[in-house]
């Protein structure tokens, strides 16, 4: 890593999700030293990020910073919602006005398990995104696309990009974001349809571990296909993003059988003070 880099990173949330967004802060600081986030909001107190920020510098010795990012736009309010995805979902489209050339873009239900500096600085080659593909929407039997778009197909998860946001403001990126969304009223999959619609062959994949997302294996099972992932795990396989896709989530009481539940609560119930005490 280049030492003197922060690595930046960008998270959406409103109230309703904060608390799994601290969490997914803390397994980040846990695991690297040298971060600013950027949460995209509507609804935070100014003092809450205030308080935070004042701490996490304070703790890290002013090398972790949180930066309150006010969203001040409606447009996102007639666009598509699902049961579990909010207009919180599209204040990425906002990314390329960001200063930073180049972010992390994480999805607040998320945890952070390893280091993630092996790919943070890893060359775009002229891509606007490095991501993961989709377990389930990328499978050959999946099917899912559009009389507009009849191949959806290499297809990614937009719950973890690496973002080029040279090249999304060199190429004015959010105009096509808004005009595809506005047009395509009929995309299944919200904002994470209109980005792969929108960059579609302008991304480059990423390893599965860097998005790993446990509710895959019975959404395939659905599709007929046999993905074990304890199997996989039990083999030795080790995710360093790890994903609660779906409406399943380790916060709520009723799924005690999602993979990597402990995993969430381990890094939920740290104090910020036990994660910087052996970084000093």
């Amino acid at each position: 890593m280049r030492k003197n880099e922060k690595i930046n990173i960008v998270l959406c949330t409103d109230f309703n999700y904060l608390d799994p967004l601290v969490t997914l802060m803390k397994s980040v600081c846990y695991h690297h030293s040298n971060v600013k986030f950027y949460i995209f909001h509507k609804t935070l107190a100014s003092e809450w990020f205030e308080n935070i920020d004042s701490k996490l510098k304070k703790l890290s010795k002013g090398r972790v910073e949180v930066e309150n990012v006010f969203v001040k736009t409606d447009n996102f309010k007639e666009f598509k919602t699902l049961d579990y995805i909010s207009e919180v979902t599209y204040y990425r489209y906002l990314i390329q006005f960001l200063e930073e050339d180049r972010v992390l873009y994480i999805d607040s239900d998320v945890i952070v398990d390893g280091s993630l500096e092996d790919i943070y600085f890893s060359d775009f080659k002229e891509n606007y995104i490095c991501a993961v593909p989709d377990f389930v929407l990328n499978h050959d039997k999946c099917e899912h696309s559009y009389k507009e778009f009849p191949n959806m197909k290499p297809y990614f998860n937009a719950g973890f990009m690496l973002i080029n946001n040279k090249l999304w403001k060199e190429k004015n990126l959010v105009q096509t974001l808004y005009y595809l969304t506005e047009n395509c009223k009929n995309a299944i999959y919200a904002d994470q349809d209109i980005l792969n619609i929108a960059l579609k062959n302008g991304w480059k994949a990423l390893d599965k571990k860097y998005n790993y997302q446990v509710h895959a294996g019975d959404s395939l099972k659905n599709l007929g296909v046999d993905y074990n992932m304890r199997k996989e795990l039990n083999e030795g396989f080790k995710p360093v993003v790890i994903h609660y896709t779906s409406i399943k989530k380790p916060w709520k009481n009723n799924y005690y059988d999602i993979i990597f539940r402990e995993k969430y609560w381990f890094y939920n119930q740290l104090s910020w003070e036990e994660i910087f005490k052996n970084k000093r």
